[in-house]
């Protein structure tokens, strides 16, 4: 019985510890399939080099371009800059001017007040003066009516 097991066992498993033999030439690719595929391979790597090349060069020039726009705007950049230092610097002219004026104008404001109280008193001398030469008969030297 175990010869009959080991025979068993031999003709099982020995053919799968020797594998069959294909034949050579369909198993083997040629020189020439292999040939065809490199130089396939070289096309495809050729027209990715290309591609990448026109690439680059499509991003390069977009880069030159934006380094033109950035100059532009720096340059447009300086002369706002310029232009607000200028703004700002009237304004600040501006600003002391509207100072002297308010400064004037409260002093011609005391002067106009000062002229109104005075024109007040004078009109109320005035209608006193009428009132007690037309109420009570005082009359009042030319002189002194002059003056007031």
């Amino acid at each position: 019985m175990r010869r009959r097991f080991c025979l068993l066992f031999l003709a099982l498993f020995l053919p799968l510890c020797f594998p069959a033999a294909a034949p050579a030439e369909n198993s083997e690719p040629t020189l020439q399939v292999l040939s065809a595929e490199i130089h396939a391979q070289l096309d495809g790597l050729r027209r990715q080099s290309r591609h990448l090349t026109e690439q680059l060069l499509i991003a390069e020039n977009g880069l030159r371009e934006s380094s033109r726009q950035v100059e532009a705007l720096q340059t447009e950049l300086s002369d706002l800059n310029t232009c607000l230092e200028s703004t700002n610097q009237k304004l600040s002219e501006y600003s002391v001017k509207l100072t002297e004026y308010e400064v004037k104008l409260r002093a011609r404001a005391r002067v106009i007040a000062i002229a109104a109280l005075l024109l007040a008193a004078f009109v109320a001398v005035r209608i006193v003066l009428l009132v007690l030469k037309i109420r009570f008969g005082i009359r009042i030297p030319y002189l002194l009516n002059l003056l007031l």
